[in-house]
């Protein structure tokens, strides 16, 4: 949850993990894979009927290492679950996977993932190197 502070509205971090594969198909297709995963007990849910549902919004910035190229993406994800499977879920992590096509190159990312319920964000940034 928010804390607050003086003038300042500090959110806590939401702690994710992450990893980036290169995608191997016949040319000329070439990219990577982008994963994350966060466990959902660390996501603020909300009851509605008999489902439990949470939103992230997820934000991701790829760009050469010299500033050009790449591009951005931006998706808000809807977890949802039966309210009886509550207990279980809470145990597990929502995994994330987008393929996206690039040239071959190195690359810095930037992913930005936040809890639209609490405020929570993580913020991650990378290097990595699409093959030819």
């Amino acid at each position: 949850m928010p804390k607050y502070g003086g003038d300042v509205l500090d959110f806590a971090d939401l702690n994710f993990d992450y990893k980036i594969e290169p995608v191997r198909s016949p040319a000329p297709f070439s990219g990577f894979a982008l994963e994350f995963s966060l466990p959902n007990r660390d996501l603020v849910f909300e009851t509605r009927d008999d489902r439990i549902e949470s939103y992230l919004d997820i934000f991701v910035r790829v760009r050469k290492r010299d500033g050009t190229g790449g591009g951005n993406f931006e998706e808000r994800l809807l977890i949802g679950f039966n309210k009886s499977d509550e207990e279980a879920v809470m145990k597990t992590v929502t995994i994330y996977r987008k393929l996206f096509e690039l040239p071959a190159g190195t690359y810095k990312i930037d992913i930005a993932v936040r809890d639209r319920r609490s405020g929570n964000r993580g913020i991650r940034s990378t290097n990595f190197e699409v093959p030819k």
